[in-house]
């Protein structure tokens, strides 16, 4: 779909910004000036209106995403109840955690093909392998068996999450990507946030877990709605019909990627610093709260919920902030205040342990959306998918080795003190802002083919003129 000032859209014929300034307008102040309840719906929407077409778009990613982010969340809350009764030990468990990551290796295959064939297609693919996969699970019969289907599972469900990026890059205008990447990261969220309710039903009988890994059946009926009104994206549709020799989407992979190789690095190497302190920090924060802070398990619940909430607000303001001013600075306000208030999580008593993480959490998560489309931005169409696979596996790689570094560190270093290896990890969100504005350009309110000249369509020839027969020339 195209996306200029003002765009037509595909179902009524009608421009998107006639629609959006004939729903927007409401009510008005004798004195002419925008009512409270104008004002305050302003801020919630697009910075650049996404007309019919656009809303239908987020809709269907919306639902997928919200499914993607219930399933991703599945296995770290109800992992303990099925090494539980497998008889499976602490270590075995851990390992087999770990081992459940090394589904990235598929899903790069999978967000590859995405590239060569289409994203809506394989899209439409992982969100329905997904579900049946992930019910699968519920028939494990051991540790490994559970571990291994998790992997298959899991490397579908990955690849929607990168995949939903993709298009929503694609897709929205420039204007509104982060804004719109805001809402994907909410409704993953959402469906992230279900699980804990898995949680009670996992505990209430030896095999009640299973129960859990069944309720993504349910979006399998929804997806006849997507699969009606989703198309694939107008991008991927003009690059795959170019009669071009040198043509990236025909090259191999590392062939593309070595065209792209510096800022394909530098953004896998920004994700990686900040997953290798993000992974430890919430990874081990439970952990330390319970052993090193006296938390019980209802407090640890208690303080789950109640200082992760804020991050809505956080996603919110830095999704608008971040189309409408600068994606760097959005991102590097983040990952400051996500670096001091670790840090004073860590390092504090009390109350404060409460306030330092809601203030975490809060002005935080205003960094999400900008990084959770950053790599999509950067590379073009020919490698998008792929790009983000392999900046998925950057942080999966750097999350795995901070982790090891801090449960090593603590031991063998600060005698059993996690709190103080973690809250000096912060560092690395420090390298990783600096990293940022060193090699990574502004995106916001640019379009893809501005930061990929590659993408650009190439102008077309002017037929030269034949005289007419008996002209006269000049």
């Amino acid at each position: 779909m195209g996306h200029g000032v003002a765009r037509l859209d595909n179902t009524t014929g009608v421009t998107d910004s006639f629609l959006s300034e004939t729903i927007t307008e409401g009510p008005r102040a004798l004195d002419g000036r925008p009512t409270r309840r104008e004002r305050t719906t302003k801020a919630f929407r697009p910075p650049e209106p996404i007309g019919p077409s656009g809303r239908t778009l987020l809709l269907c990613l919306g639902v997928i995403a919200t499914t993607a982010g219930y399933q991703g969340s599945l296995p770290t809350v109800v992992m303990t109840y099925a090494a539980d009764q497998f008889g499976a030990t602490d270590p075995q468990q851990n390992t087999a955690l770990a081992l459940i990551r090394l589904d990235i290796f598929f899903t790069l295959v999978i967000v590859r093909a995405a590239d060569r064939v289409g994203r809506r297609k394989m899209l439409l693919v992982c969100a329905t392998a997904g579900p049946v996969l992930t019910a699968v699970c519920a028939l494990s019969t051991s540790l490994v068996m559970f571990t291994v289907l998790q992997v298959i599972s899991r490397s579908f469900v990955t690849a929607v999450a990168i995949l939903i990026t993709v298009m929503v890059v694609e897709e929205m205008p420039a204007r509104s990507r982060a804004w719109a990447g805001g809402c994907m990261v909410a409704c993953a969220a959402i469906g992230s946030g279900v699980v804990q309710g898995g949680s009670a039903v996992a505990d209430s009988s030896a095999g009640a877990w299973r129960l859990p890994f069944l309720l993504p059946l349910l979006s399998l009926p929804v997806l006849v709605f997507v699969r009606r009104h989703l198309s694939e994206t107008g991008r991927f549709r003009r690059h795959a019909d170019a009669e071009l020799a040198d043509s990236e989407l025909r090259l191999p992979t590392m062939a593309a990627f070595a065209r792209h190789r510096r800022r394909l690095l530098a953004v896998a190497l920004l994700v990686g610093l900040i997953a290798f302190q993000s992974n430890p920090s919430r990874q081990l924060r439970n952990d330390y709260l319970r052993n090193q802070r006296g938390f019980t398990g209802n407090e640890l619940s208690m303080f789950g919920i109640l200082t992760n909430a804020p991050g809505v607000f956080g996603v919110v303001f830095g999704s608008l902030v971040g189309d409408r001013r600068s994606r760097r600075i959005v991102i590097s306000v983040g990952l400051l205040c996500i670096g001091i208030a670790d840090f004073g999580v860590y390092r504090s008593h009390g109350s404060a342990i409460w306030a330092w993480s809601i203030f975490g959490a809060l002005f935080g998560a205003a960094a999400l959306p900008a990084l959770a489309i950053l790599t999509a931005e950067l590379v073009p169409t020919a490698i998008r998918s792929t790009a983000n696979g392999f900046t998925t596996f950057a942080s999966r790689l750097f999350g795995f080795v901070g982790l090891l570094s801090a449960a090593y560190l603590a031991d063998h270093v600060a005698n059993g003190n996690e709190g103080a290896v973690v809250s000096v990890f912060s560092f690395s969100l420090v390298l990783a802002v600096i990293l940022l504005w060193l090699t990574t350009p502004e995106t916001s309110r640019r379009e893809l083919e501005e930061l990929n000249p590659v993408d650009a369509p190439s102008p077309t020839p002017c037929p030269t003129a034949t005289p007419t027969v008996g002209a006269t020339t000049a």
